[in-house]
Parts: structure tokens; sequence; C-alpha cells
């Protein structure tokens, strides 16, 4: 029998929340190794990539966007501390 929407919609959150889960216990083991969270911070960033290139061409795109108008955002908010 097929899955209803709410079904299918039940199953999307909890591998969601799954995965946020999991990244989490990477995060905090590699915090109380490193003291720090600069290893985590790269190591997320290349699997991000990896993740990022297997997406089709106008998502890619899309995320590229999405980068650049936050770093924008960040960069602006530099510029008027330091103004």
């Amino acid at each position: 029998m097929a899955k209803s929407a709410q079904q299918r919609f039940t199953e999307y959150l909890d591998e969601a929340r799954s995965t946020r889960e999991s990244i989490k216990e990477f995060q905090d083991a590699a915090y109380e190794n490193y003291r720090s969270h600069s290893y985590a911070a790269g190591f997320l960033e290349s699997k991000l990539v990896d993740v990022i290139m297997s997406l089709p061409r106008a998502q890619r795109e899309e995320l590229r966007a999405v980068f650049r108008q936050q770093a924008a955002v960040l960069q602006k908010e530099v510029d008027k501390a330091t103004a």
C-alpha cells in the first residue's frame, strides 16, 4: 500500500532530525578532541561541496548565490563595525 503524504513527510522530518543529530554528534566530538570548531568547519565545508556538486546545475547555482548573498550581508556588518 502506498504511503500517504503525511507518512512521507513524517519520514522526511525523522531523517532530517537524524541527520542533524549525527552532525551535532560529530561537531561535539571534534570540539572535544581539538578544543576548536576549525576541524569540524573544514570537514563539513568539504562534505557540503561534495553534496552541492551532486545536485543539478540550477540548484548548485542557486546555493552559490545564497552563500554569496549571505557573505555580502556579513561583510556589511564587518564594514559597519570597523568604520
